[in-house]
């Protein structure tokens, strides 16, 4: 059918010109054609080079004004931008191709794949309410044709979507039935990236028998194929998980047969994302020198191909390394180094979501200016049809009422679909009105918190320094100001942490990525950590054994963390902490108890039941706005579970929430 309507299409544009022109064209187009499918095949290894080829192309036929080549070539160009993590420049170029493929009006399955790469290029900004709609676009296109590879693709680009917002249920049923559309096509290459991406959810899941299995069924698929780029993912993908599975000869292995087909392809970006999978492997098997280095150079690769999210994870586990060697110091640098370049990676994104908002409202803009054109346009030819109608004595009385007929008719439509228009503005208008005006009073009590408990820390850190610089001190003083110091700045950076979840909690910015893992690790991570800071003797007693729990790792992580450090603020000089955990109804319910001063059945009340904030709330032993504890209630309940109080002013308290057991999920 796609082959039928080309060249009906082709013929009608050849047959308006003379012979020998026809037949230059049919020449001319062939050749065109050819270039592209070319540059295709190795355009993953070398884009440069590709690049430069389809921009000739590209120029060529739009002075032939070969539509469906145009849409072709800006295609090919949107991927090298993407294959350069310039997303923004792939979601222009992609819109420049639908309004080619638009154009060529008989190719619908040429117009299905344009569709299907927006939807790529809008889920690389997150942006995933309009990746759908283009995928849905694109997936009726190819219902409508009863193309099922079409369905098959973009079923799985649907799965994508779900994997992406957390949804592992959906995504999972959206691979299955995008693996039985391929078998039907007989896609293989399609098989075998369905079947890549179904075993990493059953990795995800902590399914690494059944994740391998997926996995070999993938490379099996490809044996007779090449495909590079998915040879070097799929041997990746095995690595990690027999990582997992402390099979770490064969880890190894597997990662180093990945590296050497990508530096064959000089793929820097895999390169980088492999060497940071053999880092973790030596560091596993005490092997940190060797581990140090191939982190190094996964750094450098990452700066070159500028793949922040490579180089975030490089610096994590440099500070795991330092953090098993008990090189603390080491172990704090690259901390804060992950973190100052997730917060830019995080920064990135949102300039690039903000810049994907204004290509949308500029699109939006143009597409009111083009109804304006047509409207007038409309007007033109109505007004033609009026003078021919004067022209026609004999149907003159006839005509004319016709059209005044029409035109009352027409009027009256207009102006209920004006007044329709304007209801549904006005209607937006005042939603608008009413989010504006909540996010500025988030704003607001956002400022009022950040000035007030800033305030004390930062004053009190200012004199320590000056005592520092007076230079009167002992040594033993200046170690104790040191101290002090990195005391002050973990409780500030603490409450920046706080404050800074809080504002996205409020902003709906939070997503959950949920996982199988034991809480005996994070709780030991914890521990570690209070003991690491706190100026107090801490007397810590955890009993966790065997608690696996199904939710978001970092969320939970946050809990933990909130909840023993009120717990060590508010018990005085000798915190006695006891942290343990127990299965019930499918949940695994935590409680960390301290001896502190207690809580007050009202502020109790506050922490569970209100969602605003308050200026401030005093207890005898210090001060707070209760920010840590909502936090810890909202990233509970997002994951399926509760929190609640047992508490007594004098009689210390008992802080208890639940989470989803793994046993039960899967």
């Amino acid at each position: 059918m796609r082959l039928v309507n080309y060249f009906l299409a082709l013929i009608f544009s050849i047959l308006c010109m003379p012979a020998g022109l026809a037949f230059q064209a049919m020449e001319d187009h062939g050749e065109l054609l050819d270039q592209l499918e070319e540059t295709n095949n190795y355009i993953d290894e070398f884009p440069d080079s590709a690049q430069t080829r389809v921009i000739q192309v590209l120029q060529e036929s739009r002075e032939l004004k070969y539509y469906d080549l145009e849409a072709k070539a800006l295609s090919q160009l949107a991927l090298i931008e993407n294959i350069d993590g310039n997303y923004m420049g792939a979601l222009r170029l992609d819109l420049l191709a639908l309004t080619a493929a638009q154009s060529f009006q008989t190719d619908s399955l040429l117009l299905q794949k344009v569709y299907n790469n927006i939807g790529d290029d809008y889920l690389e900004v997150r942006n995933y309410d309009k990746a759908y709609e283009n995928f849905l676009n694109a997936y009726q296109i190819s219902e409508i044709n009863q193309d099922t590879f079409g369905m098959a693709v973009t079923t799985f680009n649907f799965g994508l979507v779900h994997k992406e917002l957390g949804q592992m249920d959906e995504a999972m049923d959206k691979y299955q039935e995008s693996l039985k559309l391929s078998e039907e096509s007989r896609d293989y290459p399609g098989i075998a990236y369905v079947n890549k991406e179904i075993g990493f959810l059953h990795f995800m899941s902590g399914d690494y028998e059944k994740a391998n299995s997926y996995y070999d069924a993938a490379m099996s698929g490809i044996d007779s194929l090449s495909i590079p780029v998915l040879e070097v993912d799929i041997y990746t993908k095995i690595a990690l998980s027999t990582l997992h599975q402390e099979h770490y000869e064969e880890s190894e292995g597997l990662f180093q047969k990945a590296l050497g087909i990508a530096e064959k392809m000089e793929n820097e970006e895999r390169q980088a994302t492999i060497l940071n999978g053999l880092a973790t492997l030596y560091m596993f098997t005490d092997r940190n020198t060797l581990a140090e280095n191939t982190i190094w150079k996964s750094i450098d690769l990452s700066a070159n191909s500028r793949k922040k999210e490579i180089e975030c994870e490089s610096y994590r586990i440099l500070y795991l390394i330092a953090k098993k060697k008990n090189d603390f110091a080491t172990a704090l640098k690259y901390y804060e180094r992950f973190h100052t370049v997730k917060d830019s990676l995080q920064q990135v994104m949102s300039r690039v979501q903000l810049s994907s908002l204004k290509l949308q409202h500029e699109l939006d803009v143009k597409d009111l200016e083009i109804t304006s054109l047509n409207t007038r346009e409309a007007t033109r030819l109505e007004q033609m049809q009026k003078e021919e109608v004067l022209r026609n004595i004999l149907m003159i009385f006839m005509i004319i009422l016709v059209v005044l007929l029409v035109l009352v008719y027409g009027s009256g439509r207009k102006r209920r679909k004006v007044n329709n228009e304007l209801r549904l503005k006005k209607a937006e208008i005042e939603r608008q009105k009413d989010e504006l005006a909540e996010l500025n009073k988030v704003k607001d009590k956002f400022f009022s918190i950040l000035a007030h408990d800033l305030r004390s820390p930062i004053r009190s850190l200012s004199g320590v320094l000056k005592l520092l610089d007076s230079n009167d001190l002992s040594e033993a003083e200046t170690k104790k100001l040191v101290s002090t110091i990195g005391r002050r700045t973990e409780q500030t950076q603490r409450l920046l942490d706080n404050l800074l979840e809080w504002a996205l909690i409020q902003m709906e910015k939070i997503t959950v990525s949920r996982s199988k893992f034991s809480l005996k690790e994070v709780v030991e991570d914890n521990i570690d950590l209070v003991q690491e800071t706190s100026d107090k003797p801490l007397k810590i007693n955890a009993s966790v054994n065997g608690s696996v729990v199904y939710a978001d790792k970092n969320m939970v992580d946050l809990v933990l963390r909130n909840l023993l450090s009120n717990a060590i603020k508010y018990s005085g000089d000798n915190p006695r902490i006891k942290i343990s955990a127990e299965s019930e109804n499918g949940h695994v319910n935590v409680h960390v108890l301290d001896n502190g001063v207690g809580i007050s059945k009202e502020y109790q009340d506050y922490i569970l039941k209100e969602k605003k904030l308050i200026n401030k709330h005093e207890t005898p032993e210090s001060k707070g706005t209760g920010l840590g504890l909502k936090i810890s209630r909202e990233f509970i309940e997002r994951n399926g579970g509760s929190l609640w109080i047992e508490s007594e002013p004098g009689k210390g308290s008992k802080f208890s929430f639940s989470l989803p057991s793994a046993e039960t999920k899967y």
